[in-house]
């Protein structure tokens, strides 16, 4: 069975919990910062601003547990950064000495699976699996030493197209409507070339429909 449908899958089955738990509809939306983490040689990655929106389905099972997928459009990545590099155009010209750095966008659904426990009236901690895939991946030069266009050119590979790691946060009901919710997801599989892990941490306002 294809990972998407897996996933279509799962989802479906999660809805089925209709028929025996309190269900409410809502949407979502906010700022994310994202970087990888990854063990190549002088590389540095550093965050990188994103956002998402999307929606979700929680499904309350008692009065302090409660189920909450949901599918989520989201902009994030990296941005990549080496230490100065030492250009020479040839044995007898002066070097060129500057950083190298890169910025990568992925375009990506999200399907986090959280299981939030309520310890106050209104505040709760979350955790759970979040499954990824990645529509396109996007790679943009934004500094280089090198003068030659094709040292500037960059990799062109096919990426990984799939995503999973654990997410774990927190969130506060402000009313019966909207709540605040912080969230910190690291993927657990090394993906593409690099062999990155992904890092992202959400911060959401929600909304019951």
């Amino acid at each position: 069975m294809g990972r998407p449908i897996l996933l279509t899958v799962l989802f479906m089955a999660l809805l089925n919990l209709n028929s025996i738990a309190q269900t409410e509809f809502g949407i979502k939306a906010g700022p994310n910062l994202a970087k990888y983490s990854g063990t190549l040689i002088g590389a540095d990655y550093k965050y990188k601003v994103g956002f998402f929106v999307g929606g979700y389905v929680n499904f309350g099972i008692t009065e302090e547990l409660k189920i909450q997928p949901e599918i989520l459009f989201a902009l994030h990545g990296s941005r990549f950064v080496t230490g100065d590099i030492e250009v020479r155009e040839g044995p007898d010209e002066l070097p060129v000495i500057g950083p190298f750095k890169t910025k990568t966008t992925e375009t990506t659904v999200q399907i986090p699976i959280m299981a939030q426990y309520f310890v106050a009236d209104r505040f709760y901690f979350e955790g759970g699996p979040q499954f990824g895939i990645i529509l396109n991946r996007n790679e943009e030069l934004i500094e280089s030493p090198f003068n030659d266009p094709s040292f500037n050119q960059t990799m062109d590979f096919d990426p990984d197209t799939f995503d999973l790691g654990l997410a774990v946060g927190a969130g506060y009901e402000l009313n019966e409507t909207i709540a605040l919710n912080v969230r910190y997801f690291f993927g657990l599989i090394e993906r593409d070339l690099f062999e990155v892990k992904s890092s992202v941490l959400n911060l959401g306002i929600e909304y019951q429909l």
